[in-house]
């Protein structure tokens, strides 16, 4: 039986090594595999960190995911996908200025100044009351710890916004925008998260990405 972090960085492999083109693919990728196996790890840690208990309380009722682990994964892996593309640059907390929600301010003469980037990590995560300022600090980086802080946090908001909303479809509204359930972008989002769901119950689609995977690690040897 092929295991969820297995399914998790074939689906992140195809998706990353399908947006390089042609010339530079290979070399990109494997550049990338290090890193990836990072996020396929923090993926589902940060599902198990947000499965429900068997007796919640009522605050984790709130927050907590109450549906099959591998959904949350998939959840969790294609809003990084969705939000980010899962640009290093972007996970290392090194956004371009009009990236990452920049806010600019708008001189008098018709000037625009940068100020600051609202969202940060991979999953664009904003400052809610669900985001402590110790992780708002320390979820920056491509290391493994701050990453799995992300993609907790990550799982954590998913988890509010599917028991808020009580849908898949309202989950995916309430995280984009922040203030409603119903959001025009979500039913595209939510087909995606259950197009590559479906190819993670494939083995043979599974195994043939990890083989491809793998010679990240073979070609130098």
């Amino acid at each position: 039986m092929i295991g969820l972090k297995t399914k998790i960085l074939a689906t992140l492999f195809y998706l990353m090594s399908n947006q390089f083109d042609g010339t530079t693919r290979e070399a990109d990728i494997c550049d990338n595999a290090e890193r990836i196996n990072v996020i396929a790890e923090s993926v589902v840690q940060g599902t198990q960190n947000n499965m429900c208990s068997d007796n919640p309380t009522k605050a984790e009722q709130k927050v907590c995911w109450q549906h099959e682990p591998a959904k949350l994964a998939y959840f969790i892996t294609m809003q990084g996908w969705y939000e980010s593309k899962f640009e290093e640059r972007i996970h290392a907390g090194k956004c371009l200025r009009h990236e990452c929600d920049a806010v600019f301010w708008n001189t008098p003469s018709g000037k625009k100044i940068f100020m600051y980037h609202q969202a940060r990590t991979p999953w664009q995560l904003h400052k809610t009351f669900y985001i402590s300022s110790e992780e708002w600090k320390s979820m920056i980086g491509t290391d493994l710890a701050s990453t799995t802080l992300a993609a907790t946090v990550s799982g954590r908001i998913l988890g509010f916004t599917r028991n808020r909303c009580k849908s898949d479809l309202g989950a995916i509204g309430l995280y984009a925008t922040g203030k409603t359930c119903k959001w025009a972008g979500a039913q595209g989002r939510l087909n995606g998260i259950f197009r590559y769901y479906k190819k993670g119950q494939d083995d043979q689609w599974v195994m043939h990405q990890m083989e491809e995977y793998s010679k990240c690690y073979l070609k130098d040897k």
